[in-house]
């Protein structure tokens, strides 16, 4: 099986990244000018950076689920794998319609502290797979709980604070599942042999 970053699809390879933003990480950029209008708009500064970090957290954490789905045997895991990618697909695609009468750039991939965690998920087996993806996705709603309390709250465009009520919802519910799944994902792996208990690094 080959590695996401080496087989993305046009949906998910495309991290929106707008001129205007530039103080934002840019990694692999070229310009392309999306819609039909010829129209050029400037979003406010706020929802450009929020429309850029959801993208983003969305590209990731679709990349992230679609490995669960993958790799996972757990019932659980692959239905909150599901829902991941599912919401994600979504938000990321009402962005798209947001932007698109804008001229857009595109990073053509994820960060490289990203990738870092992507290569050591993978590397884990079975139940400890589970575990690891529960804590990255965990790990990730920390980040994502910050980026809604501190960019949500400013947003302009209605269509995006409808997205960051949507998000907030989701991610709750995410959450949720989760915290329910890992005494599943830790009593299984209690039962494992002492050799096949360790995370690989």
């Amino acid at each position: 099986m080959k590695s996401f970053y080496h087989t993305r699809s046009a949906a998910l390879v495309a991290v929106l990244f707008f001129m205007s933003c530039n103080n934002a990480p840019v990694n692999n950029m070229h310009s392309a000018s999306l819609g039909s209008s010829g129209k050029k708009a400037t979003p406010q500064p706020t929802d450009l950076k929020f429309m850029y970090d959801v993208y983003a957290l969305g590209i990731y954490k679709i990349q992230l689920a679609q490995e669960a789905q993958i790799r996972s045997t757990s019932p659980q895991t692959i239905a909150i794998a599901k829902r991941v990618v599912d919401a994600h697909s979504n938000i990321n695609a009402t962005i798209g319609e947001i932007t698109s009468p804008f001229n857009l750039a595109f990073r053509a991939d994820i960060t490289e502290g990203q990738k870092r965690t992507w290569k050591s998920l993978v590397m884990q087996k079975g139940w400890l797979f589970d575990k690891a993806f529960a804590t990255v996705i965990t790990n990730e709603a920390l980040h994502e709980r910050q980026l809604l309390q501190n960019e949500g709250g400013a947003l302009n465009d209605e269509k995006l604070k409808m997205i960051a009520t949507k998000y907030a919802g989701f991610l709750e519910d995410q959450v949720q599942l989760i915290n329910a799944l890992i005494p599943v994902i830790e009593k299984r792996i209690s039962a494992l042999p002492p050799a096949n208990k360790k995370i690989k690094k």
